[in-house]
């Protein structure tokens, strides 16, 4: 019978035993192969860190061939390499050859950037560095995986900060496998091998050892996803060429690592463990699709796909039961825990409800800093010792002290809203890739999906345009664009984020309910990547304006397509539609590809590149993903997903299609005559004056090849022509919003800028704002001349102290545009080697002083900014917000090659004082002067009763 496994959800479908034996055979022939092949497809990887500011010790006794006993073990504020702390170790032993020590590593993928470096400092020589390798495909005579040691540098010098590392891992790793061919035979199969342990060889001879560790770095950390049918890593055989097999114990009283694992096990079996990043239920990977609760009926959302829901409180009995009926998981706040007397005259906390079983992860609180993390802390202790037999997995999100707490949370939580801002969906996706490096190493990552555009624009909506708002909605493009960003990020789950009910009758929610069934369609399709796989890198491909990200489980990779233009996050820019080509790296000719889609699974020709093998997809769309496997489990199972999906979806997509045409249409019709003049130069790829085809004609003509494909039974080319449909009306919106945002080049600049339903207010607002009249500047001390008269004009600095991170802000003649100064910002790390890291948040804010307005009142903020070169450690920038809008309608300026005016147009919601703040996300330096608000006389806009084309062409285009 062969073995299954569960942590690729491949692992419920049968192997076909001719394959199985085909499979067996090529396994052998690889292993005569040298040792290097192990790593055949290269892996780049992040830096683990460990700096050891912490209290609690992350080191613990491993294995010896002596008597030895403890001294000491703490963490140090003495002597440290960097930083406040480092971890010391004391023994005293008899003679023998080694104590080892170690540090247990969530799992770790064995690629060739490889490098482990950790600061030792001893007061005797010989202690030395190792890591342990785990070979899964390899049983001791228990029937447990063997591992293997790999040795690194020996500590040289007396009572100095020494680095230790093992520079030659892979040269060493292939010489013990041949050591264990020699002494165990040569079916010894090293494939998917993984780090687990550090350990350090502490042994300086009989007598007293004493030695300090700090900063510890692993380069081409790849967290490595656990098989669940494998035997446990503890207790086993370590095979070692050099030192006689001794057992790994752990000792008693010492906990496991906090990262590695935590189980619950509810009342009737439902089981809920968290392996790693590897969340399981019931023994298999699972990806959350959650979304925020907002009264509707339960079989509605689990009919549209959702796995789960967050609710905004804990529910009620007859609420858990219902979802369990509908085999929901319910995400939500910790009921208030009951303190109750104990026998011996303390307080005990009483256990939850047995109805709690179908809690799938505790949200313990949004948006937290380090006011909250002390109480927050309590709670989760309360909490832990309420739900002891189930140990559900707690989650929260921190906008501040993510290391500290993430100590706390099972999970992290990141929630940000990028669509309708100025937050590129590519500085997005770095932001969120380089969040796991400010938590604890190994903590899994949720993220927030938005799918409405920030209330705080609809209230700027109904200020500008009063009466009667236009409904400004999120692109549909954009919102998919954006769940692939986040799943491509490593995100091991998703929360749609709504701030209103699905089940509502009007056009614009029912749209948005649409593309949500749409979505979890393709996320179930590509969950055995985004629950149980890796983030490996990026494919190229023929098309620039695309790219792929690279995801892997044990037998198959993903390719998933990406937009990588700038304002996706807006209005998308389309491709040029044809065929694509795409390298799938680290992949052998012999490898089969395949087009995965919502309508089927079919194989591609392709051939061997520089670099992988090359894969060509005509008409492509970006419905289309690429998978690369050879495994017949793969192929029969997403052959049935998609089988079973393919009618449901082509009906969604033609749904949304055909809606999109309409609305787009009707938009086309209100847009005024000065949207229809001629682009700048690439606007949107096109030089000026050139004609383009008629978009809304084509894709009526789409539409209509759409429906008489579907009706002949064809779903596949249906399912082409209908996103060829959506590339037309998706390349008139574009073109439009270039249009829009041509003038000032912000896409913020005023609240109709931001969605293409509202740009023909945007182009009436620009032309009118045009002769409005404006008043004096309100803004007292904006040209930055005197920091005395700003600080008594009210003024404000403040600081976000952060390690390795000095700050300055002062009054500087170096750039100015008028005056003798300008306000200089500068953060700077005080540790030139940190240079390169992350900021966690803005070091630098400066608040204006404020400006009293009448609910109402229209201004326009001016002002000019200069930042020489990029700011690092943060995607942010220099950004600049008012307290009207906040980040829904931030502007971020990044590198300038000059001063750069920026000039913003808000509204007042009620009456109240306005202030901007000026904060500086990363390290670097940025100049401001000439800062200004004036109040402007309210533009007479024409109302869009009737259509208004440009002279000269119809309704439905435009010249460009």
């Amino acid at each position: 019978m062969h073995r299954l496994r569960p942590a690729s959800i491949f692992y419920n479908m049968p192997r076909n035993p001719a394959s199985s034996c085909l499979r067996s055979w090529i396994a052998t022939a690889i292993l005569a192969l040298c040792a290097w092949l192990v790593l055949a497809i290269p892996v780049r990887g992040d830096t683990y860190n460990e700096t050891f500011e912490d209290e609690v010790t992350s080191w613990r006794e491993a294995a010896a061939d002596v008597k030895y006993r403890v001294e000491s073990h703490l963490r140090s504020d003495r002597a440290s390499h960097s930083g406040k702390r480092c971890e010391q170790f004391g023994i005293s032993a008899a003679a023998g050859s080694y104590v080892q020590i170690c540090r247990d590593l969530p799992p770790a993928l064995v690629v060739d950037e490889f490098v482990p470096r950790v600061w030792v400092k001893a007061d005797r020589p010989g202690v030395q560095v190792i890591v342990r390798v785990v070979l899964p495909r390899v049983r001791d005579e228990a029937g447990k995986p063997r591992t293997l040691l790999i040795r690194g540098e020996m500590v040289t010098q007396v009572d100095t900060w020494q680095q230790l590392s093992i520079a030659d891992f892979n040269k060493q790793l292939a010489a013990q496998i041949r050591v264990l061919r020699a002494q165990v035979g040569p079916k010894v199969d090293p494939r998917e091998c993984y780090v687990d342990q550090l350990l350090l060889n502490i042994y300086g001879g009989p007598g007293a050892t004493n030695v300090l560790i700090d900063d510890l770095e692993i380069d081409g950390y790849v967290p490595r996803v656990a098989n669940i049918a494998e035997p446990v890593a503890d207790g086993r055989t370590i095979v070692d060429a050099n030192v006689r097999p001794a057992a790994a114990t752990m000792p008693a009283g010492v906990q496991p690592y906090v990262g590695s694992t935590a189980t619950s096990t509810g009342a009737t079996g439902r089981d809920v463990r968290l392996n790693g990043s590897l969340l399981q239920v019931d023994g298999r990977p699972f990806f959350p699709r959650a979304v925020q609760y907002q009264g509707e009926a339960l079989d509605f959302l689990q009919g549209m796909g959702f796995n789960a829901v967050q609710v905004g409180e804990a529910p009620d009995a007859r609420f858990f039961a219902e979802a369990a009926r509908l085999n929901l998981w319910i995400i939500c706040p910790p009921p208030r825990m009951q303190e109750v007397p104990a026998g011996d005259g303390s307080i005990a906390i009483s256990p939850l409800p047995e109805y709690f079983e179908g809690v799938l992860a505790w949200n313990v609180g949004q948006g937290l800093t380090s006011r909250e993390l002390e109480a927050t802390a309590a709670i989760i202790k309360k909490l832990r010792i309420a739900d002891a037999r189930r140990a559900r997995p707690i989650i929260g999100a921190a906008d501040a002290e993510l290391r500290a707490y993430s100590r706390q949370f099972d999970l992290m939580l990141t929630s940000r809203f990028p669509l309708g801002t100025s937050l590129e969906l590519t500085d997005y996706g770095t932001w969120l890739r380089e969040r796991p490096r400010l938590t604890r190493p190994g903590t899994p990552l949720w993220t927030v999906v938005q799918t409405q555009l920030s209330p705080r624009l609809y209230e700027q909506l109904a200020v500008f345009a009063p009466g009667a708002p236009p409904e400004a909605m999120v692109d549909e493009e954009a919102v998919r664009l954006l769940t692939r960003t986040v799943v491509a990020a490593g995100t091991r789950g998703i929360i749609f984020e709504s701030q209103s009910r699905l089940d509502a009758s009007d056009a614009v929610t029912k749209s948005r309910a649409t593309l949500a069934e749409l979505m979890n369609i393709e996320l179930d399709l590509i969950e055995p990547w985004s629950a149980a796989g890796n983030a490996l890198t990026s494919s190229t491909t023929s098309d620039p304006l695309l790219t792929a990200a690279v995801l892997q489980i044990d037998r198959a990779k993903l390719l998933l397509p990406l937009r990588t233009t700038a304002g996706c996050q807006q209005v998308p820019r389309q491709s040029a539609g044809g065929a694509v080509t795409f390298v799938a790296p680290g992949v052998g000719e012999a490898t089969d590809v395949y087009e995965l889609s919502y309508t089927g699974f079919r194989p591609l020709r392709h051939k061997r590149v520089a670099g992988g093998v090359a894969v060509t997809i005509d008409d492509f769309t970006l419905g289309t993903m690429v998978v690369v496997t050879s495994d017949p489990m793969v192929i029969n199972t997403l052959t049935k997903r998609t089988a079973r999906v393919a009618q449901r979806a082509v009906e969604l997509q033609h749904e949304l299609a055909a809606r999109s045409l309409l609305v787009t249409e009707e938009i086309d019709r209100r847009m005024p005559a000065s949207a229809h003049v001629v682009p700048f130069a690439g606007a949107a790829g096109k030089a000026p004056g050139v004609t383009a085809p008629n978009d809304l004609a084509t894709a009526r003509a789409h539409l209509a090849e759409a429906d008489k494909l579907l009706l002949a039974g064809d779903r596949r080319a249906g399912s082409v022509a209908l996103q060829k449909l959506l590339q037309s009306t998706g390349n008139l919106k574009r073109d439009y919003w270039a249009r829009a945002i041509n003038p000032t080049g912000s896409t913020v600049s005023n609240p109709f800028a931001v969605s293409f339903a509202t740009l023909p207010q945007h182009f009436l607002f620009a032309e009118a704002v045009k002769n409005a009249r404006t008043s004096e500047n309100l803004l007292p001390s904006g040209n930055f001349e005197s920091l005395d008269v700003m600080v008594d004009s009210g003024w404000r600095h403040f600081q976000h102290p952060q390690p390795n991170v000095k700050t300055q802000v002062e009054l500087s003649p170096k750039f100015v545009t008028g005056g003798q100064f300008s306000l200089h910002l500068r953060a700077k790390a005080s540790d030139e080697a940190a240079a390169g890291g992350l900021v966690e948040t803005p070091p630098i804010w400066i608040t204006s002083a404020p400006i009293n307005l009448q609910a109402g009142s229209i201004v326009c903020i001016r002002g000019q900014a200069r930042v020489a070169k990029p700011i690092t450690g943060n995607v942010d920038g220099l950004t600049i917000l008012d307290s009207f809008t906040g980040e829904a309608l931030a502007e971020r300026i990044g590198q300038t090659t000059a001063w750069k005016e920026f000039v913003l147009y808000r509204a007042a919601p009620a009456d109240g004082p306005l202030t901007l703040t000026f904060a500086l996300s990363g390290l670097g330096d940025a100049y401001l002067d000439d800062v200004s608000v004036r109040l402007v006389e309210r533009p007479i806009i024409p109302r869009l009763d009737r259509p208004t084309p440009s002279p000269g062409v119809t309704p439905a285009g435009f010249n460009r």
